[in-house]
C-alpha cells in the first residue's frame, strides 16, 4: 500500500486530486478527477463513511471526493478495481481488521488504540483544526 501511495505522491496524481478539491490560497479549484483505469479484475474494497466532504461524499449517486479518488489510482496501481463500502465512522476499522474490506479511507487520527487493531499508511496530507468565531 505503501509503496503505491508513494507512486501516486511522486508523479503528482495526489497533488492533482488534492488541488482539485482544495485549493491553495489565492488559487481557484482545479478540474482534475481522477478516472480509474483498471475496470476487470479483483476488488480492492475500500470502507469509508461518504460524510465528510471534500474528502468523501455522495454526489447524484455516486462516490466521490480526495479520499475515493486516492482509493481509485491506488487500486490502479495494484491492477484492482476499486469496490467503495459506505458504513458508519465507528465501523471501519472493524471491517478493515475483520477482512470485510481491505483498506479504509475516511480521515483517520493514528492514535495508540488504533495502532492495536490496525496498521496505518504513511500520511497523504495534513490538515490543521481551528476555532472559527463571529466577524
Amino acid at each position: 500500500m505503501n509503496t503505491a501511495l508513494a507512486e501516486i505522491k511522486a508523479d503528482g496524481t495526489l497533488d492533482k486530486i488534492i488541488s482539485s478539491y482544495i485549493p491553495a490560497e489565492g488559487e481557484e479549484a482545479g478540474t482534475y478527477h481522477y478516472v480509474q483505469t483498471v475496470t476487470e479484475g479483483e476488488n480492492l474494497v475500500m470502507a469509508t463513511n461518504a460524510e465528510f466532504p471534500p474528502y468523501e461524499y455522495k454526489e447524484k449517486g455516486d462516490y466521490t471526493g480526495i479520499d475515493i479518488e486516492i482509493g481509485r489510482a491506488i487500486a490502479d496501481k495494484l491492477g484492482m478495481v476499486l469496490k467503495v463500502e459506505d458504513m458508519a465512522f465507528d465501523s471501519i476499522i472493524s471491517a478493515v481488521s475483520t477482512g470485510k474490506a481491505d483498506i479504509g479511507l475516511s480521515g483517520f487520527t493514528v492514535t495508540e488504540d488504533r495502532k492495536k487493531q490496525i496498521n496505518f499508511t504513511d500520511s497523504y496530507t495534513t490538515s490543521r483544526q481551528v476555532i472559527i468565531v463571529r466577524k
